[in-house]
Parts: structure tokens; sequence; C-alpha cells
């Protein structure tokens, strides 16, 4: 194999921010909402929520000064340095160890804030370095040779002298730390910095010497704040309430992430008064803008491979005043084409005349017509081959389910199929294909135990993604894996695709069990809830087809602090949607709302990702999807195949309980 087919195939293994470093300059595609979150020129906190995969960690650390400052960038300007991005993620690790160990939580958060202190400081100095190396020409090796720090010293004697050595007496002082905190009794001796070193020391100290910094506002992004202790969260919070000038506080976190609202003082945070919040998710699920920018992702990962892709232009992904031309219908067109090029798809014509065309669904359909005739004690003219047409697989498809209603006559349902066949007005083309046709394609097609073409193309990796480009990553991922050996041009074919989706959905189902606190619960409920799905999309009458949704009976009131919490937990880690719902009279009412599940699971369990019909649920049957025994689970699970007709030697495709 080739040196130019391994990089293709390797194009889309690194699907986490934190594998590509902290510089991502050359791998960010600017999104197209950009210029709407203003976060070059905040003066106030931005509260940046998100669930997993949606591009948190990305976005901050474009905004942290090693990508703003990145050696690859060619050119900086005067205004780049009157914010400066500052990068901290939560450590999970050592910061849940800032707690109990026999002292009390004030001693902890004395610590903390020290810690804090430190890490910030240590960054700031880390942006003046990076200024300094990039191509912006009025910060240079000898303007940071020459900054001194003594006037620190009146903070703590070691904190003086020239840049290198404050450098390395911060991380000194951070490794003190560290080591105080594995070893508790000593903390008391640890001389802690106060939370005015930074504001009123260290940035006024710099920023006098260096004059083209004075108008410069430090930024600090905290990613993962979701993860920070209570306590440690409260501090943050004050931070915000207080933050100004030159040192803001941007914090970014899943959704349902922040526990508390409080403040170290009597005041709470509040929305607006103290912070203005960025919803990731809504930028990237609202309208067809994530088709785009999946498509420039998709083009420029492959760009940087051998493989020739003509007129694309990786420059106009990453300028600011080429937002608008990408916004523009030719240039979308055109990108979005591409992508469908690469990944390619089926119409639904052409799914069911491609499953026609095998012999195991043919036969099935057959037989169940035939069962149909048989059931209803049919002894007209026609025979159930007559309901399968060449040139009309889509009508012949969905016979089986239109005849095994008992509203439906034999002949009524074949005098339509013939209006079809002639291009007369009939109950086909004005709703029975709409309302039917994906539904039953599925429930034939998983007779034939091969991936299905549903789950390939463009458009459909981008609607199973759902605004995650995590996922989005791992199902393209899982495609070039199969793509061909040619470095010229790539088109995977659907086969491929539909192996592809199989193979991504499974793992990131695999993965749910690490989902945080309750990720074994998650998991449970995942498949479960995927079971009950998968069953309803299996009867043959197709009355209720592509489920995947639900809502609770008696509305969210109806759930216990136990289900709440356990909700707001699946909301943050992406396996439920909260949406409202779109049929109950009374729109205004908060209770109205459904949750949908991830469409990245969709394939694992043969379900449709399209949002169409729902499920209700009792209160009671909800506690027992999340919290029940594997017993229970599998005795209501049970209860809808007899509701809805199924034999109990019928499995779903991939069945299995927790």
């Amino acid at each position: 194999m080739s040196e130019a087919t391994i990089s293709i195939k390797s194009a889309f293994t690194s699907n986490r921010a934190e594998e590509l470093g902290l510089d991502v300059w050359d791998d960010f595609v600017l999104p197209l909402f950009f210029n709407d979150l203003k976060l070059n020129e905040a003066k106030k906190a931005r509260r940046i929520i998100g669930g997993r995969g949606c591009g948190k960690t990305m976005l901050l650390r474009y905004l942290a000064h090693h990508s703003q400052f990145s050696t690859n960038r060619k050119e900086i300007h005067d205004s780049d340095v009157n914010n400066i991005g500052l990068y901290w993620r939560a450590d999970t690790n050592f910061l849940p160890m800032l707690t109990k160990q026999g002292l009390d939580e004030e001693m902890w958060m004395l610590v903390f804030k020290h810690y804090l202190t430190l890490v910030t400081s240590i960054e700031i100095l880390k942006s003046i370095k990076s200024i300094e190396k990039s191509s912006y020409e009025y910060i240079n090796d000898s303007d940071i040779k020459s900054l001194n720090f003594d006037e620190l010293a009146d903070y703590d004697s070691d904190l003086s002298g020239s840049f290198e050595k404050l450098q390395v007496q911060l991380k000194r002082k951070l490794r003190e730390c560290e080591s105080a905190v594995h070893n508790p009794a000593t903390l008391s001796n640890l001389k802690k910095l106060p939370d005015s070193f930074i504001v009123n020391g260290l940035i006024p100290t710099i920023t006098e010497q260096l004059s083209v910094l004075s108008n410069t506002a430090f930024v600090l992004y905290i990613d993962e704040y979701e993860n920070l202790l209570e306590y440690q969260q409260k501090t943050i919070n004050t931070k915000i309430k207080h933050g100004q000038s030159p040192l803001i506080y941007h914090i970014a976190m899943k959704r349902n992430g922040m526990e508390t609202s409080e403040t170290l003082g009597e005041e709470s945070i509040q929305g607006i008064a103290d912070y203005r919040e960025i919803d990731l998710d809504k930028y990237l699920t609202d309208g067809a803008d994530f088709e785009l920018f999946s498509a420039e992702i998709l083009l420029h990962r492959l760009s940087k491979t051998d493989l020739r892709l003509e007129s694309f232009d990786a420059g106009v992904i990453k300028s600011l005043d080429k937002i608008t031309y990408r916004q523009s219908e030719e240039y979308s067109r055109s990108t979005i084409n591409k992508a469908k090029q690469i990944l390619p798809t089926f119409s639904q014509a052409e799914m069911a005349k491609n499953a026609l065309e095998q012999k195991s669904i043919l036969s099935k359909l057959e037989k169940e017509i035939e069962s149909i005739f048989i059931k209803k004690h049919y002894s007209g003219k026609i025979k159930p081959s007559d309901f399968i047409k060449n040139g009309l697989e889509q009508a012949s498809i969905i016979i089986p389910s239109i005849l095994s209603r008992d509203s439906n006559q034999i002949d009524n349902v074949y005098a339509e199929l013939v209006k079809l066949e002639k291009g007369d007005s009939n109950k086909f083309s004005s709703g029975w294909l709409a309302n039917n046709f994906i539904g039953c394609f599925l429930r034939v097609y998983r007779s034939y135990n091969r991936p299905c073409p549903f789950y390939a193309g463009f458009l459909t990796y981008v609607k199973l993604s759902r605004g995650n480009i995590r996922h989005f990553l791992e199902l393209l991922n899982a495609a070039v894996l199969r793509a061909p050996n040619s470095v010229s041009e790539i088109s995977i074919d659907i086969e491929n695709q539909s192996f592809a989706t199989r193979a991504a959905s499974e793992e990131i189902l695999n993965e749910a069990s690490s989902y945080g606190r309750l990720g074994t619960r998650l998991q449970k409920f995942i498949y479960s809830l995927g079971h009950i799905f998968e069953f309803s999309q299996m009867r043959l009458t197709q009355s209720e087809p592509e489920v995947n949704h639900f809502s609770i009976k008696g509305g969210y009131s109806k759930l216990n602090d136990e289900d709440i919490a356990f909700i707001k937990e699946a909301e943050k880690w992406g396996v439920l949607y909260k949406e409202k719902s779109t049929k109950e009279k009374d729109k205004s009412n908060p209770d109205s709302v459904e949750w949908v599940l991830n469409p990245i699971y969709s394939p694992f369990f043969f379900i449709s990702y399209r949002k169409k019909r729902k499920i209700e649920f009792t209160a009671e049957q909800f506690g027992i999807l999340h919290n029940g025994s594997e017993d229970v689970a599998s005795e209501l699970e049970k209860s809808y195949m007899t509701k809805w007709g199924l034999s109990s030697e019928e499995k779903p495709y991939n069945y299995k309980l927790i």
C-alpha cells in the first residue's frame, strides 16, 4: 500500500481537538456563524454551551494565543493583540483532589484560587512568547528580554527579575502547589498569591513596558467547566461577576453543566447582566449551515492528503472576510456537490429498485402478500404477484403494510396501484408513499441482513451527526477506511458507506458507558429505548412508522427528581435532545416537550433517523427505562412486542440488554 493511500485513510483518524494539539490554526474551519459570536471583542463574560463533539474545545483553542499567534499564520494585524486568549482546561485528575482530606472547604478554596492564579499567570507569559515568535512585528525577543518584574516582589520575593526568571519561578510554585495538594498537611505553610496578583500586578507590569499592549484585554477560556467542584464553580462565578478588562473569564461546558450559579458572596450570576450565552448546538442544528460546514470539513481534511481536489481553496475557510462569500448559493452548492460526489447516495426510487433485486427481499414481500390474501379470505381475481410491478418498486415495497390494515380492501388497493401506473390521481402519490416508504423499506430490508443504503450519502451523514462534528468525523473515518486506493479521485460506494455507518454507530454506542457518573445507566437506557423504537418499526401494518422520539404522559411535571436528573445527564452527553412538541395544541405549555434519541444510534438499531413519530411513556415506564432492573426492563420491552403483534421469535436487528 502506498504512502499516498495511507495518507488518505488516516485523514479523519483525529476526531478530537485534543489530538491536534494547542495550535489548531491549520486545522480550524471557521464556522459560518463565527462573526455572530463576537468573542474577539467581548468585554463581558461568555458562557459557551454545547454537547459533546460540538466543537467547543476546537473553538477555544483557535481563539487562544497558541493558534491566533501561530507560526503558521502569515499575517497578524494590530487589532489582534487587543484581545489575547488564554486556554485552560479543568484537570479532571487534579482538581477533584482539592476537597476533604481532613481540611475544610475554606482552605481548599484558597488553594484553588492560588492554583488558578499560577496557571493563568503562566499562560499570560506564554502568550507573550507566542506573540514574539509569530509574524507580529512589534514585539521581538529583545523586548521580552528587557522586561523587568521586580515590582512583583511585593507579592512574593521569589517573583522578580527577568521574564525568563519569572516564568521559571511561577512554574516552580505551581509544582509546589501540586505537591502540597498530595500532602495536605503542608498546605497551611504554602504561600498563596492573592486574587489581585494578575490584574493589579502582572498585567500592568507587562503593559506598561510593552506599549503595544496598553489596550489589551486578556481572556481566560475555561474548558470543561462542568468538571469543577461546586465551590470551584462558585469561585469562577465570582470572577465572572466581577471580571472586567484587563482580565475577562469565558467558560465552556456541556449542556446542564453549571451545577450552581452562586458566587462566593451572597449574589448569583445571571444571564445578560453578568454574561452572554452562546449555544453552539443551536447554531449547528438550526438551518442548513451545518451541511456546508460539514462539506468544508470533509474537503479540508482531504486537501491535506495526496488527493487532488481541484478548485478547493483552504484559505477561504480560514478568512473572516470570506464568510459572506461562503454563504453564497454558488459556493455552497458547488462545495456540497463535491462532498456528495465523495459520498454518493441512492434516491428512494433507486433504494426500492435495488432492494427488489435481492431475492430474499422479493421473496419476503411475495410471501407476506400471499399470507394477507389468506388471512382476509380473498377469492377475487387479483393474484399476489400482481402487486409487484416493475417501475413501481416503491409502491411494491409498501404493499404488504397497506394491505395488512383492516380498513384497506385488496381490490381497492390494487385499483389505486393501477391508477398510479397510469398516472392518475391515487392514494399512493397523495400520502401512502410519503408516509410509509422509509418505514416499510427498513422493515423489509432487515431480513436481508446487510448494511442498509438508507444510511449512506453525504447528507445522510450530516443528519446522523445532527450538529456533532466529532460524530461526523467518526463516520467519515469509518467510510474513508473503505475508500479506493486511488489518490487522484475518491468516491466511496454506497455499500461501503453503509458498512461504515453501522460500524461507527456501534463504536459510539459502546463508549456511552464512559459518559460521566451515569454512563452505565445511559448505555442501558439507549439499548432499551432503541429496542422499543425498533419493535415499533418492525410492525407489518406500519401504522406508526419511523418512531424515534418520545414524550411523557402528563408532561415534564410528572417526572420525579431522579428522572429529571437522569434526563439532564442524557442531554448533557447528547444521548437525548429536548425539543418543543410539534403536535400539542398548547405550544406555550412548558410541559409540551419531546426527547429525540441521538440519530447516530439509528444504524445500530436499524431505525429511522428522521424525526417523524413518537411514543408516549408514562412516568413509571420512563423510570424503568433508565433505572429498572434488567428483568423489569426486559418485561417492558416484551410488553411492546405483544402490543404490536410481534412474536417472541422476532428479534431486533441488534438485540442486547445490559
